[in-house]
């Protein structure tokens, strides 16, 4: 069986964004870790596909488009990247919401530029500001710009061009209003060969860890990325290695905080309908077709 998986490329100052517009099998579940958890277990495949090489790269980050699992929401997004799934992406939501806007692919509220989603950390509602001229109100009359780039199955590797069509008002910036984020721990040991470190984790849709760089020794800048690289997974592996539960505990998290937005809504008979399952869970052959935005710009 093959897969067609059509894509829109952008970047939000340098940082990646994929996201998937068609192709995809819907992922059934009730709450976005569901969701997740059934495009981690049935359709890793695809997601190895588009974020890795030689479609991608080491730094590539993706989106996909769902149903919502909440009343008042506009869909749901589960974020992808170079080593499964998270739960939240700010940059994500930024470049996901000038696509769907530019392009047509979602209908926002009912001031033409807002937009809700749901995601495995929780809620977001992201808004966009229109580039000076654009009548937000007439937003949904420009039909959305479709560039199709086709990787053909034959041995040319050469990216094709099939059709071009007119694009929409331009978004400018787009804001957001997260989860609620706090501080897991402060001032957390961390053991790296013979030093001691200390690191704050923190929460905002995922867990971060902060540390000084004075106290690493590396200097912020262009030439030490190897080191900070490196020296930033070793923090990161260390910090997994001495708080296990992280990940269950982000999820808990994003499902009590969809627990008590959802509950007065789910009393009054409201919610969301299930995606349906589609497609094969293995062995599928993907026939990649990607657009590229880039600066606003079509690339």
């Amino acid at each position: 069986m093959t897969i067609t998986l059509k894509t829109i490329d952008a970047h939000v100052g340098g940082q990646p964004l994929r996201l998937v517009v068609d192709g995809f099998p819907a992922p059934p579940g009730r709450t976005m870790f569901e969701k997740r958890d059934w495009v981690r277990r049935k359709k890793d495949h695809l997601r190895r596909a588009l974020m890795l090489e030689p479609r991608g790269h080491a730094d590539m980050s993706g989106a996909l488009l769902t149903e919502a699992v909440s009343p008042g929401s506009h869909a749901g997004v589960l974020f992808l990247h170079n080593d499964g799934c998270g739960t939240m992406s700010g940059h994500g939501i930024i470049a996901v919401t000038t696509i769907a806007l530019e392009r047509g692919l979602l209908m926002p509220g009912g001031d033409g530029r807002t937009i809700v989603y749901d995601v495995p950390a929780g809620t977001i509602r992201a808004v966009a500001t229109f580039g000076s001229g654009v009548d937000v109100g007439n937003a949904g009359e420009h039909p959305p710009a479709v560039t199709r780039f086709s990787a053909p199955r034959a041995a040319s590797r050469e990216m094709q061009p099939v059709a071009v069509s007119k694009v929409g008002p331009r978004v400018a910036r787009v804001g957001f209003v997260g989860v609620p984020s706090f501080v897991l721990h402060g001032g957390l040991s961390v053991k790296l060969g013979s030093r001691h470190l200390r690191a704050d984790i923190a929460f905002g849709g995922a867990f971060y860890a902060i540390v000084d760089s004075e106290a690493v020794g590396l200097p912020l800048d262009v030439s030490h990325v190897p080191e900070l690289r490196r020296l930033g997974m070793e923090i990161k592996d260390a910090i997994e290695a001495a708080m296990r539960d992280l990940s269950q505990l982000s999820q808990k998290m994003g499902e009590r905080m969809y627990a008590q937005e959802n509950a007065g809504a789910q009393q009054a008979g409201g919610g969301q309908s299930q995606a349906r399952e589609g497609g094969k869970d293995e062995g599928d052959v993907v026939d990649a077709e990607f657009e590229e935005v880039k600066d606003g710009k079509k690339g």
